[in-house]
């Protein structure tokens, strides 16, 4: 493997490995996709359940991601909405995110600041308990 100067393989050195990379994340990416839009999760029965509203009867911020998830595979941007309103805004950072961390060399990666992190941790504190909460309008983010 070709080597800079500084220990970080050389760009002619990764494209092999990028290559395959990006075949791997296409694949799972289609296979992900065909599998959502094939397969209602609310009738399909090999989704498995959220453990935590299992044992709970609360719902985790990630409830319902499954159904938004198939509702975007079907371009129903609302049907997400209404099942998991914090996964439809995340959805287009994380993208950008996993994107970055995959395909790009380290020094090219996209840096989140720590304050984003925390205040992406403190939206979802709330978002979880804003959608537990049975007071209208915040049954709204529980998912229906």
């Amino acid at each position: 493997m070709n080597v800079a100067r500084h220990g970080c393989p050389t760009l002619a050195a990764s494209r092999p490995r990028l290559g395959l990379r990006l075949a791997g994340i296409a694949a799972s990416a289609a296979a992900g996709f065909t599998v959502l839009r094939c397969f209602d999760p609310r009738i399909a029965g090999f989704f498995p359940p959220c453990p935590f509203h299992w044992l709970t009867g609360c719902w985790c911020p990630g409830c319902g991601s499954t159904r938004a998830l198939h509702a975007l595979a079907h371009a129903d941007l609302a049907g997400a909405w209404r099942m998991n309103a914090l996964l439809v805004c995340a959805l287009p950072a994380l993208a950008v995110l996993l994107t970055s961390e995959w395909l790009l060399p380290p020094a090219r990666r996209v840096f989140v600041p720590p304050r984003v992190i925390w205040i992406f941790f403190v939206v979802t504190l709330l978002f979880w308990i804003g959608r537990n909460v049975p007071v209208y309008p915040l049954t709204l983010l529980a998912p229906h």
